[in-house]
């Protein structure tokens, strides 16, 4: 999943992970790296390595992927002989958008709108049902709100791709990979307040898992950041990327919260 030779094709996305990385293979990288226990991850506890493999699979490996499938649904939308309307192949088309909006999913969420619990579920849905308590961002069922932009996107590509209606499927696609990062700027954010007091080479730093939940999420958005405003994603870096001898949140949370508010604008 993490080298799969399709990402290449996911425009112009997985080129600006590959390229922030400096890795083509940057998911593999880190997660071989923290199951190994080599370079950086060999100073890393445990439970701080735990955190860089499940998290790096679940929102960067997964949602590439995802984005894989999508795309592929756009090709099929497209394909068609020159000089006759683009009809495209709607049953491969179909196929392929489902998958991609399963693999966002997961199999645990359930067949509910809106999921399960949030104690189940370990991808965007369950992580914007967390979120949304923290951040006041919930509907009067407890789901978040941003759920319903998620759901929309799902159901008008489906749409979309009957109709061969492949250009708004495509601006689709490129909407969705915006919105789904929505919870992941809120954990950047939730951690940088939770880290703000940690002082580098102490038990938290040294142990805890919220210090690395804190460098994964942002690894997540960095390279959104890096392409629209590479300041931005300096301030988030600095602050949130576990670094030697630099105590983590170092210029204080609002400086973290206030460059996520500038990536959304």
């Amino acid at each position: 999943m993490a080298i799969s030779n399709n990402r290449f094709n996911v425009v112009p996305f997985y080129d600006w992970f590959a390229t922030y990385h400096d890795d083509l293979d940057y998911g593999d990288t880190a997660i071989s790296g923290a199951f190994s226990a080599i370079g950086r991850y060999g100073r890393m506890s445990d439970a701080q390595q735990t955190e860089f493999i499940v998290k790096t699979l679940s929102y960067q490996v997964v949602y590439m992927y995802a984005l894989e499938e999508l795309y592929r649904s756009l090709t099929e939308c497209q394909s068609g002989d020159d000089g006759e309307e683009v009809v495209g192949n709607k049953k491969d088309a179909i196929s392929y958008w489902e998958k991609g909006v399963a693999y966002l999913i997961g199999s645990i969420e359930g067949h509910e709108r809106g999921g399960s619990p949030t104690s189940d579920g370990v991808l965007f849905i369950n992580l914007a049902n967390e979120r949304c308590t923290e951040f006041d961002t919930c509907k009067f069922d407890g789901t978040a709100f941003i759920l319903d932009n998620f759901y929309k996107a799902f159901e008008d590509g489906a749409k979309f791709i009957q109709a061969n209606d492949c250009n708004s499927l495509e601006v689709t696609i490129f909407e969705l990979a915006h919105l789904l990062l929505f919870p992941v700027i809120q954990s950047v954010i939730r951690f940088a307040v939770i880290n703000q007091n940690v002082t580098y080479g102490d038990d938290v730093y040294v142990k805890s898992k919220k210090v690395a939940e804190a460098e994964v999420y942002a690894n997540a958005i960095l390279p959104f950041l890096n392409f629209y405003d590479q300041s931005v994603a300096k301030t988030v870096k600095t602050n949130m990327v576990m670094d030697i001898k630099v105590d983590p949140v170092k210029d204080g949370p609002q400086f973290v919260v206030d460059a996520a508010h500038e990536s959304g604008e």
